[in-house]
């Protein structure tokens, strides 16, 4: 099997954006491979029905409250996740959000800064404070994944924030 060749066992993946999309998809393939998940978002409730699929399954996993735009939800994540399932060994930046169907004359400076700070601002936020946790204790070593997206070079319209955030996490 592929899975056979990506083991990811007694590992701990911490996914933002994780109660659907790709957020969701990636605690599968990652708790399959032998992964500890903790899945965070801000609706809980979709976090709570994913995990209990995850760890019916067999798997590992727990979910927190996340708002990626909030430095002490941030920090109280990684707090959390560690204190439950040990060091995060694997952060993946997922959390993404777009302003609506609105051409970039239509934007207002909160729909841009609502972007931005999402997928952009967090992600230097969330894979500074692994950074350190990190670079702290000699004896670890981690890995940071950022979710870019093809709108990164192909746009679509009504979709100019989003598209040059993730571009942004490519550069």
């Amino acid at each position: 099997s592929v899975m056979g060749s990506f083991d990811m066992q007694g590992k701990h993946v911490a996914i933002t954006g994780a109660s659907s999309g790709f957020g969701s998809h990636f605690a599968g393939v990652l708790t399959e491979a032998g992964a500890k998940v903790t899945l965070g978002a801000r609706r809980i409730d979709k976090i709570e029905a994913r995990v209990k699929e995850l760890n019916d399954a067999g798997g590992q996993a727990l979910g927190l409250v996340l708002d990626v735009t909030d430095p002490k939800s941030a920090e109280a994540f990684l707090d959390e996740a560690e204190a439950a399932q040990g060091p995060v060994d694997v952060l993946v930046n997922n959390a993404g959000v777009e302003a609506g169907a609105k051409t970039y004359a239509m934007i207002d400076d909160d729909d841009w800064d609502y972007v931005f700070d999402t997928n952009l601002k967090s992600v230097w936020r969330l894979s500074k404070m692994f950074t350190h946790r990190v670079g702290a204790d000699k004896s670890r070593s981690g890995n940071i994944i950022n979710i870019a997206s093809i709108t990164a070079f192909r746009t679509i319209k009504g979709q100019f924030p989003y598209a040059v955030s993730k571009a942004a996490l490519i550069k």
